[in-house]
């Protein structure tokens, strides 16, 4: 996972999701002859117990979605993303916990189509539902790229909130705080939130200059993304802004306090010369 933020500059899903909601499929048939009954064609005997077919179609019908959910998070690790909507499509009107395994395999994979339309409303059940952070990431983002910059907000600010009182490590890196606030100041920024973006990325720039370490990997497993991720996205902001990044308070302020390895990128990437001769003086 560390070539995460190397490989992607902007959010996007890896097939872990996926795995974080899988479960080990059943071995056998789950029947799908034409005479097999559908759960709201369940009856009952006149004494008021389910029959012995009613029970078996539910059974069935448990067995049939748990194999639905190992077959789609197989195809959603190889990016058969096509037909991971094809074969979960007739599980989504359903309420019970495989259900809305299926929901979010299926919604992962419209988002990884850049389908951010049909990804959205699959990712909001499932976060009206589990209304955890992770549940609630992937519906940031369905909002973020579908421009629903305020709806956004209510969610990010919802996380904000169930951040302050987690009490359970969180399941993946890219769900620590400094990492949601990267993800949801991309978002501002390609919405052309340019001044909103900011104060996101000035907290992550405290983060650095308080830490004062950049090394990749010490970075990501306290969950900051990697300092050039968030100066890439920092140059985008200040540009969008009208201010010159090269010549910024952002980057004085960061070459004063990182490590050593912090200031070479920097004076190597961003500094103009004349400035970068200023500084080594």
């Amino acid at each position: 996972m560390l070539n995460f933020f190397k490989k992607y500059k902007k959010p996007n899903f890896e097939s872990k999701n996926a795995k974080n909601e899988s479960i080990k499929g059943t071995k056998g048939e789950s029947g799908t002859g034409e005479n097999k009954k559908t759960v709201s064609e369940i009856v009952e005997s006149k004494d008021g117990k389910r029959n012995d077919i009613a029970s078996e179609n539910i059974e069935d019908k448990d067995i049939e979605a748990k194999n639905i959910v190992s077959e789609i998070n197989e195809l959603f690790n190889k990016k058969n993303y096509d037909e991971v909507i094809l074969r979960g499509k007739p599980f989504l009107i359903g309420n019970d916990e495989d259900s809305f395994k299926i929901k979010n395999i299926v919604a992962l994979s419209y988002f990884n189509k850049t389908n951010y339309e049909e990804s959205l409303p699959l990712f909001e059940e499932r976060a009206l539902k589990k209304n955890d952070i992770e549940s609630l990431f992937n519906f940031l983002m369905s909002l973020m790229l579908c421009k629903k910059i305020q709806e956004g907000k209510e969610v990010f600010n919802k996380i904000l909130k169930l951040h302050k009182c987690l009490l359970t490590p969180l399941p993946a890196a890219e769900l620590a705080l400094p990492f949601i606030r990267y993800y949801y100041a991309y978002g501002l920024c390609d919405a052309g939130y340019y001044k909103e973006a900011l104060e996101q990325l000035e907290i992550l720039k405290n983060i650095y200059m308080q830490i004062k370490i950049t090394d990749d990997t010490f970075l990501y497993i306290r969950g900051i993304p990697f300092m050039y991720n968030t100066l890439d996205l920092a140059e985008k902001v200040f540009a969008g802004i009208g201010v010159n990044f090269s010549n910024s308070y952002y980057l004085i302020s960061l070459l004063k306090n990182v490590d050593k390895e912090g200031k070479k990128y920097i004076k190597t990437h961003y500094i103009k010369k004349s400035l970068r001769n200023d500084i080594n003086n």
